[in-house]
């Protein structure tokens, strides 16, 4: 009895390992083959905070993805499979964030998700997702960390926070800017920001005349901006904040006496920022992705069916990027000829110059989009006018 329990002690890891050899456990094989017994639809997810009675910002990506979905299906689908949407709320809350990525990664149906809108949501979830056998596209997170960490199927549609940084910098430098505030939400959004304008414009010969931070949930910004009007000598504001406090940090800003020009990061690139804002945020110019009036063929092609589907033009970038993504993912995957995720991701790589709604796509072996467009805008009558692209 004694050599019968040795026995079984030593083969007992064997058995392990043969059963995980077999396959049988493992969450890419059973997604893949979960997706193609289904002949008739291929289902996306969109993890984002779409619904704007939850706590949702820049929610119009959810017209955009269905516009697109609406398009992908009349020209024939997706592999002869019609696309479907599934939402996932998850209302700008690191907790419910986490609790989205648990549900989605059991869905042994869906094929890809769209988002998260906060990096610090994207940070944890999107290894859970690479680890579940998903595709991840990413219209919302611009920690230049998320395509750090080895997720070798997670594709960055947007310019990071490195990124938009450096290109602003640049535009002030050129519009004659010498002497620069900085003033940022003290969270890895801003810190990246704040950082990556400050070392460009030092390289630009700009001034940084002083540089402050701000917590999220702070509302004492009045005393910063009297300060820096009673004993500070500059011309221009960098505003790398989010919403909603963006706005009574510029109320305040106009109230304390300043009257120079305030550029803001794409976390105030939202419809809730043009609309509530009022003429209290009016001549505010803010980092975008897209705006309808960009002459380029592909934005003009979007903005069109978006007028036709829905009677209004698209304001916020998020409805545009989240057209992309579903239309690039649908022909990279026609492309390819196949479901199978490393495939997949490679024609996602290799499709170098790829026109969408927001501009030329090409990625790099990080899975960030380089070289990506950014058009500076300014918020008059509700409305962001005037577009800029800056490179």
């Amino acid at each position: 009895m004694r050599q019968t329990r040795l026995i079984m002690r030593l083969l007992t890891p064997l058995l392990v390992l043969l059963l995980a050899a077999c396959g049988s456990d493992d969450p890419y094989e059973n997604r893949l083959e979960t997706l193609e017994d289904n002949k008739e639809t291929l289902n996306i997810a969109l993890a984002w905070p779409y619904d704007p009675d939850m706590g949702g910002t820049k929610t119009t990506i959810r017209q955009g993805i269905e516009l697109a979905i609406d398009e992908v299906n009349r020209d024939g689908g997706v592999l002869g499979r019609k696309l479907k949407l599934s939402l996932y709320n998850d209302q700008r809350d690191i907790n419910v964030g986490l609790r989205i990525a648990q549900r989605i990664t059991q869905d042994l149906s869906l094929f890809a998700v769209i988002g998260h809108l906060d990096s610090y949501i994207s940070m944890p979830t999107t290894t859970t997702y690479e680890s579940a056998g998903l595709i991840v596209l990413n219209p919302g997170s611009t920690d230049s960390a998320l395509t750090l960490r080895g997720d070798r199927h997670l594709f960055r549609t947007l310019s990071t926070n490195d990124q938009q940084g450096r290109q602003l910098a640049r535009y002030l430098e050129k519009a004659g800017k010498e002497r620069v505030m900085i003033y940022y939400v003290n969270n890895s959004y801003g810190l990246a920001l704040a950082n990556s304008f400050e070392n460009e414009a030092v390289k630009q010969k700009i001034t940084i005349v002083d540089r402050r931070a701000y917590d999220k949930f702070s509302r004492d910004h009045a005393r910063t901006m009297q300060d820096w009007n009673s004993f500070h000598d500059f011309d221009s504001i960098f505003l790398a904040g989010s919403m909603p406090e963006g706005i009574e940090i510029i109320r305040e800003i106009r109230e304390s006496g300043i009257d120079v020009d305030i550029f803001a990061g794409a976390g105030l690139d939202s419809l809730d920022f043009v609309q509530t804002g009022g003429a209290d945020i009016a001549g505010t110019k803010v980092i975008s992705f897209f705006h309808p009036a960009v002459a380029e063929p592909s934005v003009q092609a979007f903005v069109k069916a978006y007028r036709e589907a829905y009677g209004t033009e698209p304001v916020e970038a998020s409805a545009a990027l989240g057209y992309d993504a579903i239309k690039l993912l649908a022909e990279s995957v026609n492309k390819a000829g196949t479901l199978e995720r490393n495939t997949v991701s490679a024609q996602i790589r290799s499709m170098a110059g790829w026109q969408g709604a927001t501009g030329r796509y090409e990625f790099d072996e990080n899975g960030d989009v380089v070289d990506k467009m950014l058009v500076l805008t300014q918020v008059r009558n509700g409305q962001f006018t005037n577009p800029v692209t800056i490179q």
